[in-house]
């Protein structure tokens, strides 16, 4: 039932983008939902949330990082806790400060201490790594108006990727905005999940659990993780919803192949 929706959503409309949000909807629905799950198991959505990274990055950094911490009684069981916790903190600092820009577009780690600046994590990066992500070559090998065409919409997509994480609002982003409850900003989630993890850990560190709840702490663990994970799975398949009915540069090469396949008959 999980993946169900992803799954009818990208056999009705096939895209390459609606592809990679169904691999994390399906991993993920099989981590929720399957018959006594390995901890480990949770590399399974990792990996697809990983090449969903460029497009939705903050709100992947927020699951990977509740997907580090699900691991943390195994971790404290094959006594790795200086290397859980030495990784996390480098993933959680790589993460912002990557993600994080100045406003003329370039990564910056002195960002980091204007508070007001964390409103716009993963605008820049995100526009760039959309824009690295399309197939250049193939641009570049399109001619005529098929080659001005295609650079044109290649342009206009990543500046509709900047405008939206920057938080620049016309009446879709604000409807978008709305609806995913993203008002406040990507910056307040994270910022609040890391509190909550980093205020669990110690408590799990420093307050024994009581005798007659021995397991309280990994229950906590299990609860908060498994809400991150519920909302992720919900908000992946929201994702997947609101893409577009095709690739623009798919539909671009295949108008302009199409196109030079008429020329050729005709001569």
């Amino acid at each position: 039932v999980g993946f169900l929706p992803s799954c009818w959503d990208v056999m009705r409309r096939p895209t390459a983008k609606r592809f990679e949000v169904c691999l994390f909807n399906c991993s993920m629905s099989f981590f929720l939902f399957s018959w006594q799950v390995h901890e480990k198991a949770i590399l399974l959505p990792a990996l697809p949330a990983c090449l969903l990274l460029p497009q939705y990055g903050a709100s992947c950094v927020v699951l990977l990082l509740a997907a580090s911490y699900s691991l943390l009684p195994l971790m404290l069981k094959d006594q790795l806790l200086p290397s859980f916790v030495i990784l996390t903190v480098a993933w959680v600092a790589l993460a912002v400060a990557t993600i994080q820009a100045t406003s003329r577009g370039h990564l910056s780690l002195s960002c980091l201490a204007d508070p007001s600046q964390w409103r716009h994590l993963g605008a820049f990066l995100s526009a760039h790594a959309r824009l690295l992500m399309h197939d250049s070559s193939e641009i570049s090998n399109l001619s005529g108006p098929h080659g001005r065409r295609a650079r044109a919409q290649d342009r206009e997509l990543v500046a509709r990727r900047m405008a939206e994480r920057c938080r620049i609002r016309d009446d879709r982003t604000a409807a978008w905005s709305a609806l995913a409850g993203c008002g406040f900003g990507w910056t307040a989630v994270l910022v609040c999940v890391c509190g909550v993890l980093a205020g669990l850990f110690c408590l799990h560190m420093v307050v024994p659990a009581p005798e007659r709840f021995p397991f309280l702490h990994e229950y906590l663990n299990s609860v908060v993780c498994c809400g991150v994970f519920v909302a992720s799975l919900m908000l992946g398949t929201f994702y997947q919803y609101q893409l577009p009915e095709f690739d623009a540069l798919m539909s671009i090469s295949e108008g302009a192949t199409d196109e030079r396949a008429k020329e050729r008959e005709r001569e």
